[in-house]
C-alpha cells in the first residue's frame, strides 16, 4: 500500500470509500494500516464522507460488544484521526 500510495495517490483517492471498507476487518493491525493510508490520501473532495465513516465506526466501537477486542486504542486512534482531519481541512 505504501508503494502504490507514493506512486498512484489519485487513484488511491478515487478508491478511498473502497479502502475504507476494510475498517470493519475485526484485526486492529489491519485497521490501523487503512486508517494510515486514509490519513495520507484524504483530499478536500472526499473528507466529508471520510469523516462520516470514521464516525460511524467510532459509534459502532460505543455500541457493539462485538468490537472489544480492537479496544479503546482503536476508538482513540479513529477520534484522533477524525480531530487530525478537522484541523487539516476546517
Amino acid at each position: 500500500l505504501d508503494k502504490l500510495k507514493s506512486k498512484h495517490s489519485k487513484i488511491l483517492q478515487e478508491l478511498l470509500m473502497d479502502i475504507l471498507r476494510a475498517l470493519s476487518s475485526p484485526n486492529p493491525d489491519i485497521c490501523k494500516k487503512v486508517v494510515d493510508v486514509v490519513v495520507d490520501v484524504i483530499s478536500t473532495r472526499n473528507v466529508q464522507d471520510v469523516v462520516n465513516v470514521l464516525k460511524r465506526e467510532v459509534q459502532k466501537t460505543i455500541s457493539d460488544d462485538l468490537q472489544q477486542e480492537k479496544g479503546g486504542e482503536y476508538r482513540n486512534t479513529l477520534i484522533k484521526t477524525i480531530h487530525g482531519c478537522a484541523v487539516r481541512f476546517p
